[in-house]
């Protein structure tokens, strides 16, 4: 099994349940997975970007306001969609059959 979770940063306010939400969402990834673990059921959760962020949603593709953004973080690496449906294949085929309660991200610094 493996969990989606949206990434929040740090400076992106307004959104308190939805961060504790994900962030518990990660714990309960982790806790769980050491209980099924004895059930041979592997669970591990990915982070996605944050593709829920207003400036990447459907209302808000101003191309200006997202390179603001992005300037903001020039070594930061924004995941793919194939990029997450490869980590998510991966995940669930048996070349990761010892990772179990694994909370991976897709942000990553070039």
């Amino acid at each position: 099994m493996v969990n989606i979770l949206s990434t929040q940063r740090k400076d992106y306010r307004g959104h308190v349940a939805h961060t504790l939400s994900q962030v518990g969402l990660a714990g309960l990834t982790r806790a769980a997975a050491a209980e099924l673990a004895g059930f041979n059921i592997r669970l591990n959760a990915i982070c996605d970007t944050p593709a829920d962020a207003e400036l990447f949603s459907p209302r808000s593709s101003n191309a200006a306001e997202v390179n603001k953004w992005r300037s903001a973080y020039p070594n930061l690496h924004l995941g793919e969609h194939a990029e997450l449906v490869s980590l998510l294949l991966f995940l669930c085929s048996q070349s990761a059959i010892s990772l179990c309660g694994q909370v991976l991200s897709l942000e990553v610094l070039k």
